[in-house]
């Protein structure tokens, strides 16, 4: 029997709209932490449509769920699931495949992401960080996190994959407007087939 079957959802019209306000906030959610206090998962709205789906806000179900065969993100194509910035789907993306080809395609990216490959990184990493923080502290109070936060890991993915520096810029505007989903979903839906 599913959680659906189980579970009324004739008030999916009284629910809560996801993501709560703090759900991206710098400090803990509180409506989060609440839900997670009361029971495993919950009804919410989400997305531009408010589509009722089930949130799982503990850590134990979440990671028994994806451990699941009977749950697919392969699946989930079939029905037009509601996106955010980063979720435009692309059944050929390892992140909308299931085992054994997420697998597969999983084990092929490994090598890219060794544990010696990213120390060998980690001066650059820590040396670009500095440069950004620098930067920011040069410009003087308020400080503004937000540069460092979009652009470092950019850069870091960009000397991974070996993209010239030529090409860097571009990778920003195409992952900058992944960010402008929700204002602008055609040229983010470009900008993720551009990357």
């Amino acid at each position: 029997m599913s959680v659906t079957a189980t579970v009324s959802t004739e008030n999916d019209q009284d629910l809560p709209s996801f993501p709560f306000p703090d759900t991206f906030s710098p400090h803990p959610s509180g409506h989060l932490a609440e839900l997670a206090r009361s029971a495993p998962a919950h009804r919410v709205r989400f997305g531009p449509g408010q589509v009722p789906i089930w949130l799982v806000v503990r850590y134990a179900p979440a990671r028994a769920m994806l451990a699941d065969p009977r749950f697919s993100r392969t699946r989930t194509l079939e029905f037009n699931p509601p996106l955010t910035a980063g979720q435009i789907p692309d059944p050929n993306s390892l992140l909308w495949l299931d085992p054994p080809a997420h697998t597969r395609i999983r084990g092929l990216v490994n090598a890219g992401f060794a544990h010696r490959r990213i120390e060998r990184m980690r001066a650059g990493i820590a040396a670009a960080a500095r440069a950004r923080i620098d930067a920011m502290i040069a410009q003087g109070e308020p400080g503004d996190l937000r540069d460092l936060a979009f652009h470092l890991p950019i850069e870091v993915i960009c000397e991974l994959l070996g993209v010239p520096g030529l090409d860097r810029e571009k990778v920003r505007t195409w992952s900058a407007s992944l960010f402008r989903f929700h204002l602008d979903p055609a040229g983010a839906a470009a900008g993720l087939g551009a990357l």
